[in-house]
Parts: structure tokens; sequence; C-alpha cells
């Protein structure tokens, strides 16, 4: 009796302990978030070239350096977009 509680015990505990298979994202799924971030980044480089249109090889070395956080900003959000994208996908 003592060894047949101890073997359902063990079979329980180790039944328990066993890892989970990792949970797949459907394919839909994963196109659906891949379109999105295509949507995403299409608006952030379309900010980033709004931005760069008016300058010329010949602006002004002000014009070209206020530009610069502004398209370092976009190619943030363009970075957070991808992170959090494939973070998703995982």
């Amino acid at each position: 009796m003592r060894l047949s509680n101890l073997t359902y015990f063990t079979l329980t505990t180790l039944s328990l302990a066993s890892p989970l298979q990792p949970r797949q994202t459907p394919e839909s799924s994963i196109e659906s978030l891949l379109t999105s971030l295509f949507a995403t980044v299409q608006t952030y480089t379309g900010a980033i070239n709004a931005t760069l249109a008016p300058l010329t090889p010949s602006s002004p070395l002000l014009e070209k350096t206020a530009a610069i956080p502004q398209i370092g900003a976009q190619i943030i959000k363009i970075t957070q977009a991808i992170q959090d994208t494939a973070s998703e996908i995982r």
C-alpha cells in the first residue's frame, strides 16, 4: 500500500512538473501583425521624408542640424515598433 501511494504521488508530481508546449501564434495572426508593422513603418518613414523634403544640399547647416533630432525620433519609433511586433510574435 505504501509503495502504491508513493508511486501515485511521484507520478502526479512528475506530470505536474513537466514543461508545457510552447504556445504557437497562428499564421493569420502573424500576418496581421506584420501588415500592421508595415503600415506603422510607412507612417514613420513618411514623416522622415516630410522632414527631409524641404532640405537640399545647399540648405543652411542650421536647418540640416534641426532635422536630425526629428529624424532620430522617427527611427527610434520604428525600432520600438519592430521590437514590439517581434515580442508579440514570440
